[in-house]
């Protein structure tokens, strides 16, 4: 006998797999192209240039992925990009924005982290931080550990990423990831040392963009043991994250990290020439399948995102006083709102 009411949970633990995707218009391309008609053909104030300025420059870095940098192919971007600038029908600029014709179509190749077995303990052995508590005893850490933390710290810090936060294009990002995955909420996260950090959100309503949550109590926590996608169908079926506070306090049940990532800085010899700080993420309250072109396309906003993250911080530490984001931020944010506001994923 069969039992229905938990045949969703036990299902959304089989090893993470794509499905095939079903022919229709991709909901991403098509937010792209609502959001450049809104801010080319809306001359009011309630439009700010800054808008128009990020949602243009997702365009031309989504145009730039998965292209060849010849002559022919930089005049086909620029045409797209006067032809949407130009108040003409953007569809064609979002359409091929978004295209993904040139990935992989097996499924197979859509690679998950930990999609058959967690290569970590699922306890890591405790660590002794550094700083000492308020007891005056060393703090443990308690979670696990990527064999790379070390090269992730210099890299954020070389990058000053902690202060990198609500960047208009990655806020675009999110709400590309958001309608492709048809999910309420995305994020991008910065994994650091102690704590997961939001930089961007679709929803800042929801979300408070800058604050942070104890690394330990985080799904990112896991993401970053990997440089591949992680795909949590139902987190409460999971015992990695059943008890964290996105789980316990927001009612979470549905995660998918795309990696962003950064320059090795400084790179060792025989070191990857980059290296995964945080993550591109969806999330909801119910649990999703995912496709095969929902897999390639947050895989390339993703990419996007760690091309604007590199681009926006390598501006920034060149002339920090004059930088937008001149405001540091300094230790975890408190939350405006209710409390759940620091929660992060």
């Amino acid at each position: 006998m069969k039992c229905r009411r938990h045949l969703p949970s036990v299902r959304s633990t089989l090893p993470a797999r794509p499905r095939p995707s079903p022919r229709a218009d991709s909901p991403s391309s098509q937010k792209l192209g609502d959001l450049l008609t809104q801010v080319v053909c809306d001359d009011s104030d309630q439009v700010a240039l800054a808008q128009r300025r990020a949602a243009f420059l997702v365009l031309e870095q989504l145009l730039l992925i998965d292209q060849k940098q010849d002559q022919s192919q930089t005049d086909m971007n620029a045409n797209l990009l006067n032809a949407a600038s130009d108040r003409q029908q953007p569809t064609e600029a979002a359409k091929r924005a978004m295209d993904i014709s040139k990935r992989p179509t097996e499924l197979d190749a859509c690679k998950f982290a930990s999609a058959d077995s967690r290569p970590y303990p699922m306890m890591p052995a405790l660590v002794q931080n550094e700083e000492e508590s308020k007891e005056g005893e060393p703090e443990p850490i308690i979670y696990p550990i990527p064999a790379n933390e070390e090269v992730r710290m210099a890299a954020i810090e070389h990058f000053r990423l902690h202060d990198v936060a609500n960047v208009s294009e990655l806020n675009v990002i999110c709400s590309l990831a958001a309608a492709e995955m048809k999910a309420p909420h995305s994020v991008v996260t910065l994994v650091e040392r102690d704590v997961v950090t939001l930089l961007a959100t679709n929803a800042p309503e929801y979300w408070d963009v800058g604050t942070g949550n104890p690394r330990e109590q985080t799904f990112c926590q896991h993401f970053v043991m990997d440089d591949k996608p992680l795909l949590v169908r139902h987190a409460e079926a999971d015992m990695r994250f059943y008890h964290i506070a996105p789980v316990t306090m927001r009612s979470l049940r549905f995660y998918a990290g795309f990696p962003v990532s950064i320059p090795c800085v400084p790179r060792a010899p025989g070191q990857p020439e980059r290296v995964v700080i945080g993550a591109l993420c969806c999330l909801d309250e119910k649990p999703h399948e995912m496709t095969r072109s929902q897999y390639w396309k947050l895989m390339k906003l993703a990419e996007a995102a760690s091309a604007i993250l590199e681009k926006t911080a390598t501006e920034y530490i060149a002339d920090p006083e004059n930088h937008p984001l001149g405001q540091q931020r300094t230790g975890v944010l408190k939350p405006k709102g209710n409390g759940t506001g620091m929660v992060t994923c």
